[in-house]
């Protein structure tokens, strides 16, 4: 069972978190790249067809964790990206106080009845 657990880093060190999650992509890759060719020499052979079958299961559920961590870091990248993106675009200045309305007296109208 997978459980999400969320903690806070300085945002200086989230680009060193997804260069982590990346290597742990990687190194789990790997291992499946050398189940498969381990399973490929083993296909040949009637009596290995299970052990093929049980390296070909196990290799899938490990790429759905990958494809969940790789998830996880498209996630954090396109935030952090536009996190950087607003501090690099100036804030705009704030809109001017309301002027005061004065009429002239050739705007006034007269609302008298009678």
């Amino acid at each position: 069972m997978r459980v999400k657990v969320t903690h806070s880093i300085e945002i200086d060190d989230v680009p060193k978190r997804i260069k982590h999650m990346l290597e742990e992509i990687k190194s789990d890759v790997d291992q499946i790249l050398n189940n498969i060719t381990a399973a490929s020499r083993l296909s040949d052979s009637p009596e290995y067809l299970g052990p093929v079958a049980t390296i070909l299961d196990n290799s899938r559920q490990t790429l759905t964790n990958i494809d969940v961590l790789m998830g996880e870091c498209h996630s954090i990248s396109l935030s952090l990206k536009q996190y950087f993106e607003e501090q690099a675009t100036p804030a705009p200045p704030p809109p001017p106080p309301p002027e005061e309305q004065s009429e002239s007296p050739e705007e006034m109208i007269d609302v008298r009845e009678g």
